[in-house]
């Protein structure tokens, strides 16, 4: 059960790392926006996930890498949703629209923790009512546990209003070790259809069916060769930054990402995953020295549909009081020998 100093918040605040450990995995996470550092697979001797030595590079370098995002992951459009007849307006951070949050979002907030085992890590967070103009005050906690070789990572949550809920973890995975890249990575996502980006990378409620696109990723594909094709929707988001409708209901494997002899596998209970291939991401120095560039990553971003608190057409993010909502995506790992 170690732990340690992290760093000072531009507040003045401590953050800590809290660390657990198998005879598979070693994980990391801080306080600090619930953050998943690091994840360490000892049978491939790498770090599966981009981080920061210190909280200074998640508030300063790249917002949101390995956080809890909430209280309503990716893109609410224009800032605005109707709930039981009220409209609720809030801060527009992206292109007009509200983005994981908005102006403070979970991922900036100094979680507590509430236990740590030699195993598990479980970190609360209560959002009041009226946080970042959602209704409602939200009780979160997020629990990171080893079994074997996977790490799940378990989130419930109670409200005392109606609210949109949805939350995911937006870390940067490359299996390629000390040196982040793309390259040599196949992918894979369950999932027969995508949402559609507006010009302003908001996704509309008209969906895609990928069979014969760029998009179809039900089968293995390099995920260069993706990012080396011409379409409009890769265009509009410099790669892919886009929501996978996910197969199937209940906890089931979703997705994988595999680097020579190692796979990942994304298993998950929510409905839909925004596959996002880092477009954006600038970072001088990051772990141990390393530059972080664009398309040198790939986040799993499970979620509902982006927007749903605007389209009842969608299965709704929306939790009730009363109830605790609970749910799970995980990531497994597999090392082959190699000959």
């Amino acid at each position: 059960m170690n732990k340690g100093n992290f760093g000072t918040l531009q507040d003045g605040r401590s953050a800590q790392w809290l660390e657990i450990e198998n005879d598979k995995l070693r994980v990391r996470v801080s306080d600090y926006g619930a953050t998943l550092v690091s994840l360490w697979v000892k049978d491939a001797q790498l770090d599966a996930v981009l981080g920061f030595d210190q909280v200074d590079g998640y508030q300063q370098s790249v917002k949101y890498m390995g956080a809890m995002i909430g209280r309503v992951a990716n893109r609410i459009k224009d800032g605005q949703f109707t709930l039981d007849g009220q409209v609720y307006t809030l801060y527009r951070n992206d292109k007009g629209n509200t983005l994981h949050g908005g102006q403070e979002g979970f991922d900036a907030k100094l979680w507590t923790v509430r236990e740590h085992t030699s195993q598990t890590v479980t970190l609360e967070l209560v959002s009041p009512a009226g946080d970042e103009g959602f209704p409602g005050e939200l009780t979160v906690t997020v629990t990171y546990a080893l079994a074997g070789s996977r790490l799940s990572i378990t989130t419930r949550t109670r409200t005392t209003a109606a609210t949109p809920v949805s939350l995911t973890n937006h870390a940067y995975f490359s299996l390629n070790g000390q040196h982040p890249s793309l390259d040599g990575h196949w992918i894979q996502v369950d999932a027969d259809e995508i949402g559609l980006l507006d010009p302003n990378g908001c996704t509309r409620p008209e969906t895609l069916e990928v069979e014969g696109t760029v998009f179809d990723l039900r089968q293995p594909k390099r995920l260069t060769e993706i990012l080396n094709q011409h379409h409009s929707q890769l265009e509009i988001a410099g790669g892919l930054d886009h929501n996978y409708v996910l197969n199937g209901v209940g906890f089931r494997p979703v997705a994988s990402l595999v680097k020579g002899g190692l796979t990942m596998r994304v298993l998950s209970d929510m409905p839909d995953m925004h596959v996002y291939t880092a477009n954006f991401l600038n970072s001088e120095v990051g772990r141990n020295g390393t530059r972080y560039t664009p398309h040198c990553a790939v986040c799993f971003e499970t979620q509902y549909y982006p927007n749903s608190v605007n389209d009842p057409s969608k299965i709704s993010c929306i939790l009730n009081p009363g109830i605790t909502a609970e749910h799970c995506t995980a990531f497994e790992f597999d090392q082959e020998d190699q000959a």
